[in-house]
């Protein structure tokens, strides 16, 4: 098999899914710089905690519907079909959605109950509008609608923050108008809601998404919780400064976790496309060993540019907090490692397997931070995280094997997790030594070279055939 020619689709899927998504969420993480400079660590640690729990809320009430959304726009004839099977079903879960967000104000502070409970619907109107575009193949709309949001919200922020000087809720507030106008927008070009209403209504497809998509709501929600539990643990035990590190060194973790969910992005799309293709084993083992190999041993190059960068990022608020990067980037890698497997099961429509790998990892994730984070603090954290998310990667491998024949090369993802034990000993011991980590980093890179090498070639070799056909064909 020609893996350079295999890959040529999911590439073309990685540029897409990297313009919309990388390119809105770097400037989210800029904005991080201006609001270590304006915001005290606590609110920062609050707010952090806050749009994190109410994701997972969102999640749950609405049943991850959006993913029901994609998976049967590709298998129907009708798309708009899902889309009217989901207007349908809103009445309902709004009111499930209500009842949540009331539990939680009972366990946790809505300091801002009104803006929060908006934040939350416009974010699953967002979660649907960008499934929606992927639904109907729509690129360019997907593309676009994530960065109007991001730079919407991103202006309000720079006039509510600094303009204004008003406080963390009006943050809220500029993401809430950032979601609303990408919706306008896409449903302006693409009319797809306009359009579902003259599709015939199905009871059969809202029973059918209804039955894909609980399972995996079930799924995020324990997916969910390994994170915030712990940031609930964190704000709780360790108080609202530290929460403030937390979102901080997040933020690190944020810009990978974009990165490789554009990566798994391209990659749902493909194992559904290949979901009956005959030599469907093949494509699945390579993508996967892609992800550990070229990807996986960038994460500690990657981890040393955070390390290096961090002073200055943060300011003076954050000095020291470059410790705790290393365990939290790679708990991210492992989370998103993990979703590809379970993307595979989901070829199978094996959704539980999916939810009990899950709950397994969440449920481990609760025993270990309860009884760590109050002693030993943020990496504790981080260390419950991977060793929780890897338990839940092997359990989907081994659901996976049950209907496909998987050959991933551990031996890529074990030299990683080397590198970055070797990171952490170097900063415990040396702490923060800029020579010493431009050095590590040069010695990481040498060996990403050399173990991709072959990558690398078949990609300039890709480049040079397409060229000489481009003036071949001028």
């Amino acid at each position: 098999m020609d893996s350079w020619e295999t890959g040529k689709k999911m590439k073309n899927k990685i540029l897409i899914y990297g313009i919309g998504t990388f390119f809105s969420k770097i400037l989210v993480f800029l904005m991080f710089f201006i609001y270590a400079r304006v915001f005290p660590k606590s609110d920062l640690g609050y707010y952090d905690v806050l749009i994190t729990d109410m994701q997972m809320i969102v999640s749950i009430a609405f049943i991850e519907i959006w993913s029901g959304i994609i998976r049967f726009m590709f298998d129907m004839e009708d798309k708009y079909k899902p889309i009217k099977a989901v207007m349908h079903m809103m009445p309902v879960l709004i009111v499930i959605y209500a009842a949540c967000v009331f539990a939680f104000s009972l366990f946790f502070e809505v300091k801002y109950p009104i803006i929060t409970i908006i934040y939350g619907i416009m974010y699953l109107l967002f979660c649907i509008s960008n499934s929606v575009c992927r639904g109907l193949e729509k690129n360019a709309q997907y593309i676009i609608s994530g960065i109007i949001s991001t730079f919407v919200s991103c202006a309000f922020s720079l006039i509510f923050a600094v303009g204004m000087h008003l406080g963390i809720k009006y943050l809220l507030l500029a993401q809430c108008i950032g979601y609303l106008v990408a919706v306008i927008y896409v449903e302006g070009s693409i009319k797809a809601f306009r359009n579902s209403v003259k599709t015939i209504y199905d009871p059969d497809c809202i029973r059918s998404m209804s039955l894909y998509s609980i399972p995996l709501m079930i799924n995020s929600m324990s997916f969910l919780f390994l994170e915030t539990y712990n940031k609930n643990m964190i704000i709780k035990l360790l108080g609202e400064q530290i929460s403030g590190i937390a979102a901080f060194v997040g933020k690190f973790s944020a810009i990978i976790a974009v990165l490789l969910s554009v990566y798994g992005l391209a990659w749902q799309e493909q194992a559904f496309i290949y979901a009956h293709a005959i030599n469907n084993d093949q494509h699945y083992s390579y993508y996967l060993n892609e992800f550990v190999k070229l990807i996986g041993l960038g994460i500690p190059i990657y981890i040393m540019i955070c390390v290096v960068f961090s002073p200055i990022y943060g300011g003076a608020q954050y000095y020291g907090s470059e410790i705790y990067i290393p365990l939290a980037i790679l708990s991210s890698y492992i989370a998103n490692f993990s979703g590809m497997i379970g993307t595979v099961i989901a070829v199978k429509k094996k959704t539980n397997y999916i939810l009990l790998s899950t709950i397994v990892g969440a449920v481990l994730n609760v025993i270990i931070a309860s009884c760590t984070i109050k002693h030993y603090g943020l990496n504790a954290s981080a260390m419950s995280l991977c060793i929780s998310f890897s338990l839940t990667a092997f359990l989907r491998l081994y659901f996976a094997g049950q209907s496909f024949d998987l050959h991933i090369k551990w031996s890529y993802l074990a030299l990683m997790v080397i590198e970055i034990a070797f990171i952490l000993a170097a900063l415990y011991i040396f702490g923060s030594n800029l020579v010493l980590n431009l050095i590590i980093a040069a010695v990481l890179m040498t060996i990403w070279l050399i173990v991709n090498i072959g990558t690398i070639r078949s990609i300039i070799h890709s480049v040079i055939v397409r060229l000489k056909k481009g003036r071949e064909n001028s």
